[in-house]
């Protein structure tokens, strides 16, 4: 028999708020990098991080080359090309 899954509504406030809490929600998040979609969340790991999103594909070496373009265009152009 399949595991039952609660899906917690992010804007109600009712999820596990502990510190390392894994939990899904009602709401699907997509990540600004690679545009994959996931609702599993994770609360932070400093205070004050709250509720985290991470995308399903982060671990593969690809994802990280393509955050540090993404972030590197986000800035200003270079002074040497």
């Amino acid at each position: 028999m399949a595991e039952q899954v609660i899906l917690y509504d992010l804007r109600v406030g009712n999820y596990p708020n502990r510190r390392g809490d894994e939990f899904r929600s009602l709401q699907v998040h997509e990540c600004r990098v690679c545009g994959a979609v996931t609702n599993r969340v994770v609360m932070g790991g400093a205070p004050g991080y709250g509720v985290r999103t991470i995308c399903p594909q982060s671990h593969h070496h690809w994802h990280h080359e393509l955050e540090a373009k993404v972030r590197a265009l986000r800035g200003p152009p270079p002074k040497v090309i």
